[in-house]
């Protein structure tokens, strides 16, 4: 992945689940719909900056069928929990809300690297 694709993914992220945690916490007004959104869009941009490599470490580590499934749960435990620790901290009202969207996504992806870096490691 060129530094181009890694910079508009990381920036995406900032605006999409940023605008996301924005919404999802509105109703407790306008200063904590803005904490909530700064909080999760700043993670997510520096989420998606490392979750490819911290899948493909992983992976390496694990043998084959169980790289497939272990690497992006751990991946996903690893930054959820991160996730919710950040949250917390910043008193976001609707932390489960705010954060099970973008971790389904995060998964999601995560379980398309780890197949594709085995398509890799088989070719």
């Amino acid at each position: 992945m060129t530094r181009r694709y890694n910079s508009i993914s990381a920036l995406g992220a900032f605006v999409i689940w940023g605008g996301w945690a924005f919404w999802i916490n509105h109703s407790s007004g306008m200063t904590q719909a803005l904490r909530s959104g700064l909080t999760q869009g700043v993670a997510s941009l520096l989420i998606t900056l490392a979750m490819v490599r911290l899948v493909a470490s992983l992976c390496a580590r694990f043998s084959y069928p169980l790289r497939l499934w272990l690497a992006p749960l751990l991946t996903v435990a690893l930054t959820g929990t991160g996730l919710v620790c950040l949250h917390w901290l910043a008193r976001t009202p609707h932390i489960l809300s705010t954060i099970a969207l973008p971790l389904t996504v995060a998964f999601s992806f995560c379980l398309f690297t780890a197949y594709q870096l085995e398509r890799q490691r088989q070719a």
